[in-house]
């Protein structure tokens, strides 16, 4: 029987004597097919070649364009480093694009003249069109409705997802279109836990992570999810500019586990149609406690005290100081002994050391450098590390890479001279992500500063 991908307007099927056959092909090979929608009609199958060639990183050993019964494709084949060979063909018709990618695992079965007609009997049964009233066609398509199965069954999940929204490599369980986005993770529950201390461990952590004056917690709703007791809490946070975002988690106990989504976008005008789509997904979430638990261990849950990073002891040989740096702190590629940036969310922790004692010329370049284009909101005398230290406080609004607008923040200078050595501390953090939490994190690492000689 031939098989049907409804949502994407194909077919192909094996053209051999018996099935028998066809099984045993598929035994020894890969199937991958992707159709992608294309605003204009595609031309010559030269088109096609680039994209092929571009497309792979194996050894290219056959590249044609080929005309058989009025059907017109592109085609190269491919010897892979991992002892495969690859055929692989483009096709279109107005509006669309076909890739086919047909991999048999042994090299010397596509070489065999016997096998690869079984193989072309595939190959060629491919259809960018079908007769949508033909009964004999088997649809297998997971897309209905333009929402397609995302199937973790060995895990113990499965649900939908629009068919246009991408799963993030290397990222477990996340998907992302656009300004929306979506995350799966599985935790081991914890004998007594509960779905209220579970969310409420991770409210604390998001308002150790945002401002209150930034973020705002909108609604708590019980109810059931996957067959299993469920709550939902969603938030609102901005970066004090004109853009909200609504963050929702869904929190799922079955079994031995916990299973949390959570989903994100951007509220704005299609906010309701955010909304809608969230609905629908976790309408179809069903989750199998018993496959989760043979496929999972002991999955321990990172939230609370617990997530808080431990911290690094890093040292300075040149101007012989050391200092606790957290370890999700990630330091700037282009630091040297003599400038050193550590960046967190919403911040940086920079160190700027020379062997230049002057300490007025450096509260005057500093002055002028840093601070000239902002207001100062404090300016005092200090004393640290048994030394005085000048002391500004800076505040003012910056351009932010991936966000919309200017955005508040406050700079702390600190400037003094230790043993010969000029040394200007900036803490600079983001007014969106000053909490508690964030200033003893930074205090922290500022009171760990030690000088080794």
């Amino acid at each position: 029987m031939p098989l049907l991908y409804s949502a994407y307007n194909y077919i192909f099927y094996a053209k051999t004597p018996n099935s028998v056959k066809f099984y045993k092909i598929l035994a020894c090979a890969r199937f991958i097919s992707q159709c992608l929608k294309s605003p204009h009609p595609i031309s010559p199958s030269l088109l096609f070649l680039l994209k092929l060639v571009n497309a792979t990183t194996e050894t290219i050993v056959e590249k044609k364009t080929i005309t058989e019964k009025n059907n017109t494709y592109a085609k190269i084949v491919t010897n892979n480093s991992d002892g495969s060979t690859s055929e692989i063909r483009g096709y279109f018709r107005p509006g669309y694009t076909f890739f086919f990618n047909f991999t048999v695992t042994k090299a010397v079965n596509y070489k065999n003249a016997a096998k690869y007609k079984g193989y072309k009997a595939i190959l060629d049964s491919f259809k960018t069109t079908y007769n949508a009233k033909d009964t004999k066609l088997k649809d297998i398509s997971t897309v209905k409705d333009g929402y397609r199965l995302f199937d973790g069954t060995l895990n113990g999940y499965t649900f939908i997802v629009p068919i246009d929204w991408e799963l993030v490599e290397d990222a477990g369980v996340s998907f992302l279109k656009g300004k929306r986005s979506l995350e799966l993770w599985i935790n081991s529950k914890s004998d007594g836990d509960t779905l209220e201390e579970w969310a409420g461990r991770n409210e604390a952590d998001f308002y150790d992570y945002f401002s209150e004056d930034y973020a705002q917690t909108v609604n708590s709703v019980k109810g059931t999810t996957g067959n299993a007791p469920s709550l939902t809490k969603s938030y609102e946070y901005s970066y004090g500019n004109s853009e909200t975002w609504v963050q929702t988690n869904i929190y799922i106990i079955k079994g031995k586990y916990k299973y949390q989504f959570q989903y994100t976008y951007f509220k704005d005008k299609t906010a309701a149609e955010s909304q809608a789509i969230l609905n629908k997904i976790m309408k179809s979430v069903n989750l199998d406690a018993v496959k989760t638990e043979k496929a999972f261990g002991y999955v321990e849950e990172i939230s609370g005290p617990a997530a808080k990073p431990a911290a690094v002891t890093v040292q300075n040989s040149t101007y012989k100081y050391e200092l606790d740096i957290p370890v999700d702190w990630i330091i700037d590629e282009v630091s040297t002994e003599e400038s050193i940036r550590y960046q967190f969310d919403g911040g940086q922790f920079s160190i700027f050391s020379d062997s230049n004692p002057d300490l007025e010329g450096a509260i005057n370049s500093t002055k002028e450098s840093f601070v000239i284009q902002n207001e100062i909101a404090e300016e005092s005398d200090e004393t640290f590390f048994d030394v005085p230290v000048k002391k500004f406080v800076v505040q003012g609004s910056t351009l932010v890479h991936g966000i919309t607008g200017k955005i508040a923040y406050q700079s702390t200078f600190l400037i003094f001279v230790k043993n010969d050595v000029r040394y200007i501390i900036i803490i600079y953090i983001e007014d969106w992500h000053s909490t508690d939490a964030v200033i003893d994190e930074i205090n922290n690492t500022f009171n760990s500063f030690l000088f080794t000689e």
